[in-house]
């Protein structure tokens, strides 16, 4: 309980283990000049590297008016969620595939920035979110993945003219979004019996960005391949490794 330019703030959480692997957090936290907000964290611990963590604050705000200003709304919702899964393990309990997850869902900056308790999450203008599953075997690896950047361009502001009147600025924001991206690659594989060895790596992706003035106005997809070819050979203690190798790179718009 203390006092601050929020008001009187009073909180309490309750803790509850729901079993050995999993427990959760839920809180209240009222703000007298501000209103309620709600927090809530669950953590999940599985087998080897399974793990399952999310978090929640949302808080609905009544506002704060500066001296001479307009009123100003901080309200928003902050939710992260993160997880990792491997699947299709083998008899010696390796696990070829891996499904991975971190999603950030953040309504405004300014709530962050005004109730955030954590210095270095309130000073942060990044939401990031990424997924993807990826598998190895014998040398060759392939992976799916999504991702989405959301940054503040321009916080909200107040501008006054020069008739004194007080306009607030609202913030601007930058969207990018990379569609679920494939890629393949290979480390050095022998061709046969010619003492050859080959590799490649390739992808295939698909990208989206939105601000203030631009937007690119659908996909931009993506395609780029890159084989290679080597001839490693040996003698006296020298080791050589001549190689050669093409790239392609296809982009449907610049």
């Amino acid at each position: 309980l203390f006092r601050s330019v929020k008001g009187t703030t009073i909180g309490e959480q309750v803790y509850w283990a729901i079993n050995r692997s999993l427990d959760l957090t839920a809180g209240a936290i009222y703000y007298s000049a501000r209103g309620w907000e709600q927090t809530a964290s669950l953590r999940y611990l599985g087998r080897g590297q399974d793990f399952l963590r999310s978090r929640y604050s949302g808080l609905e705000d009544r506002g704060y008016q500066p001296t001479g200003s307009t009123r100003i709304n901080q309200s928003g919702t902050d939710v992260l969620f993160s997880a990792r899964h491997d699947f299709l393990a083998d008899a010696d309990g390796a696990a070829p595939v891996r499904l991975v997850g971190e999603v950030e869902y953040l309504s405004s900056f300014p709530y962050r920035e005004a109730f955030s308790s954590n210095f270095n999450q309130a000073v942060s203008s990044d939401v990031v979110s990424t997924v993807y599953a990826a598998g190895q075997r014998n040398g060759l690896s392939v992976a799916l993945e999504g991702d989405r950047y959301q940054g503040e361009k321009r916080v909200p502001s107040q501008r006054v003219s020069s008739s004194g009147v007080v306009t607030v600025l609202p913030e601007q924001q930058v969207h990018i979004f990379h569609a679920p991206a494939l890629e393949f690659s290979a480390i050095d594989h022998t061709l046969g019996s010619t003492g050859l060895e080959w590799n490649l790596e390739s992808s295939v992706a698909a990208l989206k960005r939105s601000e203030p003035g631009f937007n690119t106005g659908g996909l931009m997809r993506r395609v780029d391949l890159r084989p290679e070819i080597a001839y490693p050979m040996g003698a006296g203690g020298w080791r050589l490794r001549p190689a050669v190798a093409g790239r392609e790179t296809f982009y449907t718009r610049s």
